[in-house]
């Protein structure tokens, strides 16, 4: 069994909550878009404060599919619509 609130507080490392997770395509997905999201933010505040929100719901994400990982239920979409496993 995996600890969601580790892997919550991993994902606030670009995605490292799911390569705890063994989600590896899940994984790219987060640190590219956290790459991307960066990078512009450095440029646009309005940006920035969409990465920050971002992060926090790769932690939510994180803690979500632990739990459904644990209780053998169905992995949830990322963004629910990217099946990313």
């Amino acid at each position: 069994m995996k600890n969601p609130i580790m892997a919550a507080i991993l994902s606030f490392f670009s995605g490292i909550g799911n390569l705890y997770l063994e989600l590896y395509t899940r994984f790219a997905i987060t640190v590219i878009l956290g790459i991307i999201l960066g990078y512009i933010g450095t440029f646009n505040a309005n940006v920035a404060g969409f990465t920050f929100v971002m992060y926090i719901y790769f932690a939510y994400d994180s803690y979500i599919v632990t739990n459904a990982l644990n209780n053998d239920h169905d992995i949830p979409k990322l963004f629910a619509v990217i099946p990313a496993y």
